[in-house]
């Protein structure tokens, strides 16, 4: 007969792991994990997943700002400023052919309706009533210096010099590119 002896390892009461010894060797064992171990190791291994998790988060954060000055982000910004113009100053400087250009490369709203929006920010600055709910009138309700306007059907003669000249020039363009 093969005398066995067994080994406890890991716990007071023995039941943890134990071992049988075979002349000489160990050639099996039975384990026995307890809950609260099994409870101790997932916390552990959250705790070590979270920080590294936190941590990455926060050195990233921390890098992101510093790249942020020197990067550019590939965010596509609409060519329309925080009043909603497309040409802020379209009522008091005469716009160039090549600026009007330039809105063919927009990929947010499209050269049609930024077309479109120049000649009626023209209109909306002298209080062009627009129909109510429709596209225009939308966008122009969300600023105080359109709600603030006396709204009427805005004739030819209330337009300046520039807002003339920058009229013809949108709408020939809009001619040109079969807009019209």
């Amino acid at each position: 007969m093969i005398s066995s002896e067994r080994y406890s390892v890991g716990s007071e009461d023995g039941k943890s792991i134990s071992f049988q010894k075979e002349e000489g060797a160990f050639v099996g064992f039975d384990v026995t994990i307890k809950f609260k171990h099994v409870i101790a190791v997932i916390i552990c291994a959250v705790l070590i997943i979270g920080g590294t998790s936190y941590y990455s988060s926060v050195h990233s954060e921390q890098n992101g700002a510093e790249v942020q000055d020197t990067v550019p982000r590939n965010e596509v910004q609409p060519p329309i400023d925080e009043d909603g113009f497309v040409f802020a100053k379209s009522s008091s400087e005469v716009l160039s052919e090549e600026m009007v250009l330039a809105l063919r490369e927009d990929e947010t709203v499209g050269f049609q309706r930024l077309l479109k929006m120049s000649i009626n920010e023209i209109y909306a600055r002298h209080g062009q009533l627009f129909n109510a709910g429709e596209v225009n009138d939308t966008h122009y309700q969300k600023y105080s210096w359109y709600r603030e306007t006396n709204k009427h059907g805005v004739k030819w003669e209330e337009f300046n010099n520039f807002e003339k000249t920058n009229l013809r020039l949108l709408i020939s363009i809009e001619e040109e590119y079969g807009y019209r």
